[in-house]
């Protein structure tokens, strides 16, 4: 409900993104139910993320300062964990190598930063196994830095790693994207947002 106890015009949600106001999450129904579920999943995957990089909702702006992810970290952990890789996330991840993009992970933002960070977190998942994730989160919030959470969990460095991912992907992707070059229209259109 919108009027369940509001302190300030940015507790409403009128767009169909989800906030959160301290422990309080707004969600926006749009009459899709699947849509909403994703809603809630998003909110709380940010609100246990954020419980534990910032060490709870009382001290996160202290530590805050302490800890400082890249987008594609923590907006790609928020999405791998709210929604399933689908043909769509896929698509976008395509295009985003057809278009060499994703040179420069750590420069992404917004949607770019949340889609490449997906596709890391999903790399991860597909190589080194899911159970691999925690360890990592872990370890980066324990180290402070994500270049030694790699090191001591995954025994690569950032760069290594981001070569890899792309190597991956590269791959995976390759056939398609040659056969885009060659026709010279192409296969998939991203969504402009």
């Amino acid at each position: 409900q919108s009027n369940l106890n509001p302190s300030d015009d940015d507790s409403y949600n009128t767009g169909g993104v989800t906030r959160t106001a301290g422990t309080r999450m707004f969600v926006y129904f749009d009459g899709d139910y699947i849509h909403l579920e994703q809603q809630i999943r998003e909110g709380l995957a940010y609100l246990v993320l954020s419980n534990m990089l910032y060490g709870g909702f009382t001290s996160s702006l202290k530590n805050s300062t302490l800890l400082n992810l890249p987008e594609w970290y923590t907006e790609g952990l928020i999405s791998y964990l709210s929604r399933p890789w689908n043909p769509d996330i896929d698509a976008h991840v395509m295009d985003g190598f057809a278009a060499n993009t994703y040179k420069r992970i750590n420069a992404l933002s917004g949607e770019e930063a949340k889609i490449a960070g997906h596709s890391i977190w999903q790399y991860i998942s597909e190589t080194y196994g899911e159970g691999v994730i925690k360890n990592l989160l872990f370890e980066t919030i324990r180290s402070r830095s994500v270049d030694m959470g790699l090191q001591h969990v995954l025994g690569v460095t950032l760069s290594e790693f981001t070569k890899n991912w792309q190597i991956y992907y590269t791959a995976k992707y390759q056939n398609t994207i040659a056969a885009e070059n060659i026709e010279g229209t192409p296969i998939i259109k991203s969504k402009k947002e």
